[in-house]
């Protein structure tokens, strides 16, 4: 995926001339940095996405908006629902439902993308068809994003659920898993704490760790053998989404010389492969880079192209990997065919009473999802929308901040019906008072002297319902701790005696 493709496609899609310029709507609780450079930021109730989807589309079908083809569509997807229920439920006027089914029905080319909230709470699925029913009604969809493979050994890799994760801890737990090979992944401290990985993984006969820095998963490993950085190490990535449809085969070469003397994870499991002859002949390759340029040498013509396979390689390396030299053609099929939707409110984990705040988690620019945090240029680099670096924070709405009797900077505890963190306090305005909001990335108890022991880790607030990972439908509750602490934040209110004077 290139960021800076499709940043120069959005920078095209704001800066048309007046009447064909698009027009963006963000709908969520709290305004990150996409709201900020919306038209339009509705901060709506949290968990109400898919009844804001429904209620656009029955006023589309009732007010015949847009063409007879949008509305016929309209009326045929959009189930029976109260418009003024849907505005209490949303938060919102139903006015501006009303004005947002016109914008969408009458807009050119509209289309709603599902933001990760709504895949990250309980029935994800129907709440993410309820928005993508917008898309059927504008005549989008039957198109998608992931590309037809190149040949059967490059195909796009499987994406496994929460649900393979969870299976695959049970086996862990129960001591069907002999051997475990983590590579490039920290469950440890990406999973909460009440999926049962910690417990499980103590059930592991021998667990090897190939993560280039000691982590929270590699405490538990029997055997430790860190690979290159990614700046060190060869490889090949299977690029999806695809940005046009063609598929895209990226190349990564080492930019600098390893600074330790570490072989990477594909050398050493050829070379154990080697000493094993069932596994020899699968393997044969002598190291990693001659198993890449091998698979190189079998795709057909492109911007890796040539007859010869040195060409090619030499090529793949040039360019940067490999793409076809023209997009494939597209024929949209008609709009699918789908039944009336029915689109409920999200069902919130915890008592109301016990836990009056909407808990709003959300992965940060900078560090994301926490992967960076040993890394002091992006500790160190301001949060866009806040300007706080290094912690772990808490925003929360001035009306909230002064029922509770917080002010920038207190400690306060957050709990959850799964456990509890403690943070700082930012006092946020661009956030609902019913809702608090926590940045995900820090919290490690490991993985380097910058990230170690440093803030908070919000999934300690998140457990498991079912098959889902159901991180954006707690409540929570806040408690301050009396505490005050100095918050590294890049951009605040001075507070002097007097005005000082204007200099010329």
């Amino acid at each position: 995926m290139s960021t800076t493709g499709y940043n120069v496609e959005y920078g095209n899609f704001r800066s048309q001339p007046l009447g064909k310029r698009g027009f963006l709507v963000h709908f969520e609780p709290r305004m990150p940095s996409t709201g900020a450079t919306a038209d339009r930021w509705i901060p709506i109730r949290p968990g109400s996405e898919s009844v804001l989807a429904h209620a656009i589309a029955r006023v589309i079908a009732d007010q015949r908006l847009g063409s007879d083809e949008r509305a016929d569509r309209a009326a045929t997807l959009a189930g029976e629902v109260d418009i003024e229920q849907a505005a209490e439920l949303c938060g919102i006027s139903t006015e501006q439902i009303g004005n947002f089914a016109r914008i969408f029905a009458e807009a050119e080319r509209p289309v709603a993308i599902p933001g990760a909230a709504v895949a990250g709470r309980d029935n994800p699925s129907d709440a993410v068809t309820a928005v993508q029913i917008l898309n059927l009604i504008a005549g989008n969809g039957g198109m998608t994003l992931t590309p037809e493979a190149p040949n059967g050994d490059l195909a796009a890799p499987r994406t496994s659920s929460f649900r393979d994760a969870l299976d695959l801890i049970g086996r862990m737990g129960s001591g069907e898993v002999d051997v475990l090979l983590v590579h490039n992944a920290n469950p440890a401290y990406d999973l909460p704490p009440d999926a049962g990985f910690v417990d499980a993984i103590q059930q592991v006969g021998f667990v090897v760790s190939f993560n280039p820095l000691v982590d929270e998963t590699a405490l538990w490993a029997d055997l430790i053998l860190p690979d290159r950085t990614y700046l060190e190490g060869w490889g090949y990535e299977v690029v999806t989404p695809s940005f046009d449809g063609r598929p895209i085969v990226s190349s990564q070469q080492p930019v600098v010389s390893p600074l330790y003397d570490v072989r990477s994870t594909g050398d050493v499991l050829l070379s154990v492969a080697r000493g094993i002859p069932a596994a020899a002949d699968a393997l044969p390759w002598t190291d990693e880079v001659a198993f890449i340029e091998e698979r190189i040498a079998a795709l057909p013509t492109g911007a890796a192209g040539g007859e010869d396979a040195t060409v090619r390689w030499s090529r793949f390396l040039q360019h940067g990997g490999w793409w076809p030299t023209e997009a494939p053609e597209t024929e949209l099929p008609e709009a699918a065919v789908a039944q009336p939707i029915q689109a409920v409110p999200a069902t919130f984990q915890g008592d109301e009473n016990e836990y009056p705040f909407f808990l709003h988690l959300y992965m940060p620019v900078l560090l994301g999802d926490g992967s960076g945090a040993n890394l002091p240029w992006l500790q160190g680099s301001p949060d866009p929308m806040t300007t706080i670096s290094w912690q772990t924070w808490v925003e929360i709405n001035p009306k909230t901040a002064d029922e509770l009797g917080v002010k920038d900077g207190d400690v306060v505890k957050i709990a959850s019906p799964y456990g509890e963190i403690e943070a700082l306090v930012y006092v946020y305005p661009a956030i609902r008072p019913d809702t608090i909001a926590i940045p995900l990335g820090q919290g490690h108890e490991v993985y380097g002297r910058y990230a170690r022991e440093r803030g908070s880790n919000p999934m300690r607030l998140v457990g498991v319902q079912g098959d889902h990972l159901n991180w954006s439908t707690l409540r929570a509750k806040v408690t301050p701790t009396g505490e005050n602490k100095h918050l590294a934040v890049f951009e605040s209110t001075v507070e002097t005696d007097e005005e000082p004077p204007i200099p010329f």
